[in-house]
């Protein structure tokens, strides 16, 4: 380990932790203590009925990469954390260090929803570049490397919980994190983003 800080990375939408695997292998052989997590996609009886996260759907997925930091926290005397966000992944990693800037080192945004100009009318228009171009092509590699299961658990995701997976939908085609990226610099939080043409 050459650099005791953790780096965790928040799963972009329909981003099961398979899919981040050689990102976080990569992490760990560049001498970093790399966290990848499986998305939370259920709440219990009292979470389903608060009205905030019928409001903010896309808090849950805050709030579990917030927990996983605090575990990791207690279970491995990790201080400080650099997060790095996959798409919807940067709209909660930039939550995370608004909210708990003394635990955010820095915020890496890989190819995040909210930089750019993009609405729900926008967003629909590229899902089916999207499931022609990313999805489809990534599922046999995934099934390669992580076996069967890997497409069972992509589904399981997507369809454990219809209701959350399209208010999700809906959240972050809708998102627009400029200016949260901004008042998290102001933190003291270091940011970058990475911005691919392809995504």
């Amino acid at each position: 380990v050459e650099d005791p800080i953790g780096i965790l990375i928040v799963n972009g939408f329909g981003g099961i932790k398979e899919a981040y695997t050689d990102l976080d292998t990569t992490f760990a052989l560049n001498g970093r203590r790399s966290i990848s997590f499986k998305p939370i996609r259920k709440q219990g009886f009292r979470g389903r009925l608060d009205i905030r996260h019928r409001v903010n759907p896309l808090k849950l997925h805050s709030q579990g990469a917030y927990a996983v930091m605090r575990a990791v926290q207690e279970e491995h005397g990790i201080e400080q954390f650099d997060v790095a966000g996959h798409s919807l992944g940067g709209v909660a990693g930039t939550d995370v260090a608004r909210h708990h800037p003394n635990l955010v080192r820095s915020l890496i945004l890989m190819g995040s929803a909210g930089l750019e100009d993009h609405n729900l009318a926008v967003m629909a228009s590229r899902v089916p570049a999207f499931l022609r171009d990313e999805l489809v092509p990534a599922l046999p590699i995934l099934r390669e490397r992580h076996g069967s299961s890997t497409i069972v658990k992509e589904f399981e995701y997507l369809l454990e919980s219809p209701s959350r997976t399209l208010t999700e939908m809906i959240a972050v085609s809708r998102a627009d994190i400029t200016n949260r990226v901004r008042l998290v610099g102001q933190l003291g939080v270091m940011t970058a983003a990475l911005q691919f043409n392809e995504d």
